[in-house]
Formats: structure tokens, C-alpha cells, sequence
């Protein structure tokens, strides 16, 4: 009887203990790990590489594109106005205009080359005329003057003793008169023609460059409907301000408008920020989302860095530099140039790595911590953290592989 009794006594003290022990683990999950276990769920520790990546942004382009812009005038140096546009995105074909621009201006001035050039060659027609005219006046004067000369030396052939002394004098002074008179029309002659042909060439001149400028501007008006060089999609192209041309705009020589790009090979022109440019260089991996796909990533490396510095746009100072991206693979049915898109540099790879997610880690006054799952319950890690990215950071110290975590939030945000 004593015996049941003593049983019983140690019975009742092992059950007290126990009912301890199982009270001060629940005061502790309750005290440790209240919050987690209201608010988040787990994460297995794992090993892995852990990518260190800067941002970049920019958008796509074709390696081979076709640019259309104002037409290559000669001599012609004032805006286009633009007067038709083929749609964005429309499908066209070799040799389907693409481009108009207003012919008005260069019409008004084909006008007045055309006259200008009638002008002058009525003026040189009308000048020989008057120049022939002329010429025929002074060969009549001419043929006088040498006929007075003629007429003075035969005077000077009666012999003197049949004549009288003033006689002779008389005739002699007479010839000297005609022969400076016969030298005057001859050289008054020459020069009138030099004149005359002078006057003339400056007009021939005139005529031949307004007709010159006739033909430019023909030239011109063909080319002012802008056809395309071959098969493609329109895509329109933009200018320093990022704006894209409409019916109406004037553009400016050498302005490219639109352009047709060859859509099976793509590449991506991205800026990165100034304080990040010294830790790009060629050869560096990329991945990338477009606005217009953002549940596709595409990849690709970088394959050149701009040797200087630039602002951003037009309206922003911020600097970056820019960099081009080679794409591994061209998508035609999503990728079209001009799309926007962001993405990641690659900088550097930490292999084997143990890694947790970032909102596993909470920051405390005496460092960094994590909530570790036990057989006995929730535990407090301290941790000694290394290198971290967007998602993941590193663990030099405090958990290992295939430990289970508990994630800040996750279970809350999923609610939401």
C-alpha cells in the first residue's frame, strides 16, 4: 500500500515537471516567436550562387534598319513639311510610298527658276540682236571712213608741181583726219563686240543656272515622295526630345522620320547611372523585361560602353553613360525597336553561397538576426551577413544549409 502510494507521489512530480516544462516553452514561442508565427512562413537555407547586379534601362533597336527622312536637295537647305506619314506599325512593301512632304515652297520657287531662265535667254536673244544690228552700223561707218581714206590718197598722188602748195598741205591734213577716224571705228568695233559678247555669256550664265536649279528642283519634287527601300514594318523614329513626327512637323535635311528595320536580329540600348559606370565592362551578362512583356525575361551580354558621360534626356541632368546589349535570341512577335525596357547588369558571382531571402533577416540593435524552426520550437540566430542583391543575402555565420527560416510578411501580403 505504501508502496502505490510512493508511485503515485513520484508520478504526481513527474507530471508537475513536465507541466513546467511545457509552460515555459509556450511563455518562450509566445515571448520569441509570436510575431513570426502570426505574420510569416518558412524558408529552407540553401546553397547557391549569389548574382550582384546594377540596373539599366534604355530600349530595343534593330542591328539592321533602313532610315527615311527629308529628301537630299542640292542646293536646298530649308524644312520639309511633312504632308504624309504611312502608319506605325503598318506592314509595307518595296517601293510603297512611305513619306510625303509639302511640294508647295519648292513649286513656287521651280516657278521662278523657270522664268528667270526664260528671261535671261529672251535678254541674250534680244541682246545679239541689237548686238548684230550694231555691228552691221559700225562695218557701214567703217567702209565710209577707209572710202574718204581711199579718196585722201589718191589726192596725194598728183604730183606736187601741178599743184598748189596750200592744195597739198590741205589734202594731207584731210588724210590724217580720216586715217584717225578709220583707226577709231575699227577699235570702237573690237571693243563693242568684246562688250557685247561679255553681256551676252553673263546672260547665257544666268539662263544655264536657272535651268540648272530647274532640274534640282524637279529632281527634288519626284523625291518628296519618299518610297520604301524595301519590304518591312514602319516603325517611327524619335527625335532629341523623344517625341515622334506628325503630319504637318517640318523637318530639317538629313532628319530621319521613320524607319524599317530588319526584325530578326535585335539588340538593346540601355543607360546606366553615372556612380555605377566604373563597374560595367564589355562582356558583362544581362537580363532584361520589357514594359510591353514584363512576365518574359530575355538575356543577352554587353558588348560596348560609351567612352563618355551624358545627361539622360533632354529634360532631365541626371548623367549616365550608355551601353549596348547584344541580345541572345531575337523575339519577332514581342521585341519591335523602340520598346522600353529594364533590366539587370551582371557585375559579379559569389558561387556556393548559403543564401536566405531578405525578409528572413531582421536588423536588431545587437545586429542582424534570423528565426530559426528547432524540434523544440523558434529560435533567435544572430547572423553574420556578407554580400546581399535584391532578394537574397549571404550567411557566413550563424545558420547552414537545409535550416528552416521564418519569412517576415509573407503570409500577410499573400492575404491581401
Amino acid at each position: 500500500m505504501k508502496r502505490v502510494k510512493f508511485l503515485s507521489g513520484r508520478r504526481r512530480t513527474l507530471l508537475v515537471a513536465m507541466a513546467a516544462v511545457v509552460a515555459v516553452g509556450g511563455w518562450w514561442v509566445v515571448a520569441v516567436g509570436r510575431e513570426w508565427l502570426s505574420r510569416g512562413d518558412s524558408v529552407v537555407v540553401r546553397r547557391g550562387d549569389l548574382v550582384l547586379s546594377l540596373p539599366v534601362g534604355g530600349t530595343l533597336k534593330a542591328v539592321n534598319s533602313e532610315q527615311i527622312g527629308s529628301p537630299q536637295a542640292a542646293n536646298y537647305w530649308g524644312g520639309f513639311k511633312i504632308s504624309f506619314l504611312a502608319p506605325e506599325g503598318a506592314e509595307v512593301a518595296a517601293g510603297q510610298p512611305v513619306l510625303g512632304f509639302d511640294i508647295s515652297e519648292l513649286q513656287r520657287e521651280l516657278e521662278k527658276k523657270r522664268a528667270d531662265a526664260d528671261q535671261a535667254r529672251q535678254e541674250a536673244e534680244k541682246r545679239r540682236a541689237e548686238v548684230a544690228l550694231a555691228t552691221e552700223d559700225a562695218r557701214l561707218r567703217l567702209a565710209e571712213a577707209e572710202a574718204a581714206l581711199r579718196r585722201a590718197d589718191l589726192k596725194l598722188t598728183i604730183p606736187a608741181e601741178l599743184e598748189a602748195g596750200n592744195v597739198v598741205k590741205t589734202a594731207e591734213l584731210d588724210r590724217e583726219q580720216v586715217l584717225r577716224e578709220v583707226s577709231y571705228l575699227k577699235e570702237k568695233a573690237a571693243s563693242d563686240q568684246r562688250a557685247a559678247e561679255a553681256e551676252i555669256g553673263k546672260l547665257q550664265e544666268m539662263e544655264r543656272r536657272a535651268a540648272a536649279r530647274v532640274v534640282e528642283i524637279e529632281h527634288a519634287i519626284v523625291h518628296l515622295t519618299v518610297t520604301a527601300p524595301r519590304a518591312g514594318t514602319v516603325i517611327y523614329v524619335t527625335n532629341w526630345r523623344g517625341e515622334k513626327r506628325k503630319v504637318g512637323d517640318t523637318v530639317w535635311r538629313r532628319d530621319p522620320v521613320l524607319e524599317i528595320p530588319d526584325l530578326s536580329s535585335m539588340m538593346a540600348v540601355g543607360q546606366v547611372d553615372e556612380a555605377d559606370a566604373g563597374r560595367v565592362s564589355v562582356g558583362q551578362r544581362v537580363a532584361l523585361r520589357l514594359d510591353a512583356h514584363p512576365d518574359v525575361e530575355f538575356t543577352g551580354t554587353l558588348t560596348a560602353i560609351a567612352p563618355a558621360i551624358e545627361r539622360k534626356s533632354w529634360e532631365s541632368r541626371e548623367k549616365v553613360v550608355s551601353v549596348e546589349i547584344g541580345l541572345d535570341a531575337t523575339d519577332r512577335m514581342r521585341m519591335r525597336p523602340g520598346m522600353r525596357f529594364v533590366g539587370k547588369v551582371e557585375v559579379r558571382r559569389i558561387a556556393d553561397a548559403v543564401l536566405v531571402p531578405v525578409d528572413a533577416v531582421s536588423a536588431t540593435p545587437d545586429g542582424p538576426v534570423a528565426v530559426r524552426r528547432t524540434p523544440f520550437g523558434l529560435r533567435e540566430t544572430r547572423l553574420r551577413l556578407g554580400e546581399r542583391n535584391e532578394e537574397l543575402v549571404q550567411v557566413l555565420d550563424g545558420l547552414e544549409p537545409n535550416d528552416r527560416v521564418e519569412r517576415k510578411g509573407a503570409s500577410r501580403e499573400e492575404g491581401k
